[in-house]
């Protein structure tokens, strides 16, 4: 068995590429002989009766090297078994190289998982307050990394959003591009809901950053001067086409049509988009051209709801998360008018 930390192939599998290693730790395995007690020896113990309950060793417990303030407790066995315990009422993220059938939770505790590093190979484990550790068996013992994921990465995502969000993440991410990462970060910190995360993004951008640097301005601080041009050309070349929408809608008025309803809605859709990527563009200083145009863009589109002569009501997801971050944005006003 190798004796090395997690290679790059074993880190790319668990969606932890271009991670960052905040640290290690190395753990002996216990002797059979520490697992005697109230239990069976230990090492006599496989996954499969620890998952059904029919027996329950006594585990060396060995703590947690990293994230103390979790509240995570960690126990190994000599015959490669770990037992990992998070607070009642609390999640953790598991991602093993080896499969879904090398590790699970017995009956009755959602808050206790059990892994076998014999057989399931690097594994990565998101925990309470987004800490991502990698476990990895030796021959002599257990070899433990605290890594920070790659922005965007797939650890990145797990654990720390809702469902919707990753999907309509991971759709902007298919484009593999510039403005589909930049997409994807504007919708992590417009239409995230009330995570912890998204709480000290919305901070961080309120208070200017006093509390550190954002995870948007991270990324954004890496990306060249081209790609900063080319996601303000893009930009604003969807608010030109964006003007002309608005133009056509108020030369031909016809709220009560579907297609222009269907038109209108698809302008609050693209609307929320460049303002993420707008964002995003702030956070790199190189915003303020598309900002102007945002803004001559937006009088005109008031204009336009404000003479809609019936009451409307688009029913959208990306357009109540945005309502629920910006209340007073036009693309977002319509959600609270009903249709006659």
């Amino acid at each position: 068995m190798s004796t090395q930390f997690p290679t790059p192939a074993e880190l790319r599998a668990l969606g932890l590429e271009g991670s960052t290693l905040e640290g290690t730790a190395f753990l002996p395995w216990p002797e059979d002989a520490a697992g005697r007690g109230a239990g069976r020896p230990v090492a006599a113990v496989g996954l499969a009766a620890l998952l059904s309950g029919a027996s329950v060793p006594q585990f060396a417990v060995v703590g947690l090297p990293f994230a103390p303030g979790t509240g995570v407790q960690l126990d190994v066995a000599a015959n490669r078994i770990v037992r990992i315990r998070v607070p009642e009422g609390q999640a953790m993220d598991v991602l093993t190289t080896g499969g879904s059938g090398t590790w699970g939770q017995p009956p009755g505790e959602p808050s206790t998982t059990y892994v076998d590093l014999a057989q399931s190979g690097p594994v990565a484990l998101t925990l309470p307050g987004d800490e991502i550790l990698v476990l990895r068996a030796t021959d002599s013992g257990l070899a433990i990394e605290d890594r920070t994921p790659a922005v965007l990465s797939e650890a990145w995502l797990r654990g720390r959003l809702d469902s919707w969000l990753v999907a309509e993440m991971r759709s902007q991410l298919a484009r593999a591009d510039t403005w589909g990462r930049a997409a994807a970060l504007g919708a992590y910190t417009r239409l995230a809901l009330d995570t912890r995360e998204a709480r000290r993004v919305a901070q961080e951008l309120v208070t200017g950053g006093a509390t550190g640097p954002s995870t948007v301005r991270r990324w954004a601080l890496t990306l060249s001067a081209e790609h900063l041009g080319e996601l303000v050309d893009q930009a604003s070349a969807r608010v030109a086409s964006m003007e002309a929408t608005v133009a056509q809608l108020g030369e031909r008025m016809a709220p009560r049509e579907e297609a222009w309803v269907g038109e209108l809605a698809a302008l609050f859709l693209e609307r929320e988009a460049v303002e993420g990527v707008s964002m995003v563009l702030h956070e790199a200083g190189a915003d303020s051209r598309l900002r102007e145009a945002l803004d001559a863009l937006d009088q005109k589109a008031e204009a336009l709801i404000d003479s809609i002569p019936v009451v409307l009501r688009i029913d959208d997801e990306h357009l109540r998360r945005a309502a629920g971050t910006d209340p007073t944005a036009w693309w977002a006003r319509l959600l609270e008018w009903e249709r006659p």
